[in-house]
């Protein structure tokens, strides 16, 4: 199962999820089609908040894209 179609299963709407959680509906729709992938190390970016985000909502699985794997 995709991360979009994980988000759909839940119940979300991209529009109101921007809304209700204050971010980038861009950004958002980059993370749930696998075209952002959050590997900077930013602490400011809107591409963490949403992976941060989401991850809240059990609909990113995979470990966080930033944190070292050693």
């Amino acid at each position: 199962m995709t991360r979009r179609e994980r988000f759909k299963a839940k119940g979300f709407g991209v529009s109101a999820y921007v809304k209700a959680f204050n971010l980038n509906q861009t950004t958002l729709s980059l993370v749930l089609d696998d075209k952002l992938k959050g590997n900077r190390k930013s602490t400011t970016g809107m591409t963490r908040k949403v992976i941060l985000r989401l991850r809240e909502d059990d609909v990113w699985q995979e470990p966080l894209p930033w944190k070292e794997t050693a």
